[in-house]
């Protein structure tokens, strides 16, 4: 009795896979077009963010060291700041969470150092 019904129902239940069942080729070249598309974003968009900072640390060099620019704003601009920090007895600066928010006036306020004297020997590196 199973088999006669197996029988019987085969055909429909082939046809209906037929008819439900995608072909997997194309769909996995759409899948690996996407997948390449999307990794040429991803490498366009790590060269807009580089091209960003840049443009950035650009417009920093260009303003000099001043009281207003954040620490961490400070550490980017030039390599010789850790050396500057560390004769004020900051030398771990670039990795405070505060730093990304902390003005430099703000800074010398903090540790009561002189800003005029520390923007002066931050600028002496440009």
């Amino acid at each position: 009795m199973k088999q006669r019904i197996r029988q019987a129902l085969t055909p429909q239940i082939e046809a209906q896979l037929r008819e439900n069942t995608v072909p997997i080729g194309p769909l996995r070249a759409e899948v690996e077009a996407t997948a390449a598309r999307i990794q040429n974003l991803s490498q366009r968009m790590d060269q807009v963010a580089a091209a960003a900072e840049e443009l950035n640390l650009a417009q920093l060099r260009a303003r000099g060291f001043h009281g207003k620019m954040t620490v961490h704003e400070a550490w980017a601009l030039h390599p010789g700041v850790r050396e500057v920090f560390t004769r004020y007895h900051l030398p771990h600066c670039d990795r405070c969470p505060v730093g990304a928010d902390e003005r430099l006036e703000e800074a010398a306020f903090g540790y009561s150092l002189d800003l005029s004297r520390l923007l002066a020997e931050l600028n002496d590196l440009c």
